[in-house]
């Protein structure tokens, strides 16, 4: 293997390390009500989407996003208040992360638990490198199934 080869491998390493940091980072930012931070893991033009598996496309965060102003406004609505206990844990798990050159794809389970009830899904992302830093351009959430009785004011659909 050459010098280049090695380089190579290692980039792409770390690229899928500062991915999946990139999820945690988002994540424990959701958690802990820390909006601000929450959005500067997207892209300005991010698209961002949540359904649900099957069933009823309707409830918790369900509906379409476009841009990070939108998506702010989605969050602005549902985040706890910053630095009060949250009310849930993310926990992702199972990351597979695609790297080629700047652009990346990752999927990524979530097991969320709460005082509510818990809740599973899957995160099919896409990732764009903008500046030498990895942003989420693409969120694609889908829940596999969420506790009874959680839900939010459903927000206008974007196309």
């Amino acid at each position: 293997m050459t010098q280049q080869d090695l380089e190579a491998r290692l980039r792409m390493l770390e690229d899928i390390e500062a991915i999946k940091q990139l999820m945690w980072n988002y994540t424990y930012a959701l958690d802990y009500g820390e909006l601000d931070k929450v959005l500067d893991n997207f892209l300005d033009d991010a698209k961002f989407q949540v359904r649900m598996r099957a069933g009823e496309q309707t409830g918790l965060l369900v509906g379409t996003y476009d841009g990070k102003e939108n998506i702010r406004g989605l969050y602005s609505s549902v985040l706890p208040q910053k630095d009060v206990y949250p009310a849930g844990a993310h926990l992702i798990v199972n990351p597979v992360v695609t790297v080629e050159g700047d652009r990346a794809k990752g999927t990524f389970y979530l097991l969320a638990s709460g005082a509510s009830g818990g809740g599973q899904g899957r995160y099919d992302n896409e990732f764009v490198r903008v500046g030498g830093k990895w942003k989420i351009s693409s969120f694609r959430f889908t829940w596999n199934f969420v506790p009874e009785g959680i839900s939010v004011p459903e927000q206008p659909s974007e196309s």
